[in-house]
């Protein structure tokens, strides 16, 4: 029986959505897209805005199955963390699970 490969991580430079869209919520889904070039992957909303990218060592890992036939994974929030009051948004925590 082979394992589904889950991996637990966050997002850089991650922004809420602008205020046309509703608060983000843990359990809303997310989709990951490589970029062209393959040098980052990044976090959408599945009909919205960018989220934000992965950190360089999570896409080291998840790259080779987006770029193994797949045109995106998805993933959904796991956690939004409250950030100090003069920094914007939350950091948003994402789960993806691969295959």
């Amino acid at each position: 029986m082979t394992q589904t490969p889950e991996l637990l991580t966050y997002l850089t430079d991650a922004a809420e959505p602008g205020p046309a869209l509703r608060p983000l919520r843990v359990g809303d889904a997310v989709e990951l897209r490589l970029r062209p070039g393959g040098t980052e992957i990044e976090a959408w909303l599945p009909r919205g805005p960018r989220l934000g990218r992965l950190p360089p060592a999570e896409r080291q890992v998840l790259a080779p199955l987006i770029g193994a036939g797949l045109c995106s994974l998805r993933a959904c929030i796991a956690a939004l963390v409250p950030r100090p009051p003069h920094a914007d948004g939350a950091r948003i925590h994402i789960r993806v699970v691969a295959g």
